[in-house]
């Protein structure tokens, strides 16, 4: 009798640290998570052109899309902006 109590006590015991560790169901989906990277990766058919990049920038303050149109683009955006600040602040020669 003593030895089937001890036996059940473990066996409760057992559960109970099972049950702790036992992995937990996430709050997303990863079919979710596969699709959404699946989207962003994509390949991109054309390139950015500055009008599109500096029209995205004026209306949302930042670039968005697909990862390969939005690191090109960025790219562009700062180059157009380099060349901006060189045209507006020219350094001038020393005599």
């Amino acid at each position: 009798m003593v030895r089937r109590l001890y036996g059940e006590a473990k066996r409760r015991e057992m559960d109970r640290i099972t049950a702790q560790h036992a992995p937990r169901r996430l709050p997303w989906d990863i079919s979710k998570i596969k699709q959404r990277l699946e989207l962003t990766l994509r390949l991109v058919e054309k390139s950015p052109i500055l009008e599109e990049v500096l029209e995205e920038v004026s209306t949302r303050g930042v670039l968005r899309g697909l990862v390969n149109w939005v690191f090109p683009a960025w790219m562009l955006y700062v180059e157009y902006a380099t060349q901006k600040i060189i045209e507006t602040f020219q350094l001038s020669e020393a005599p």
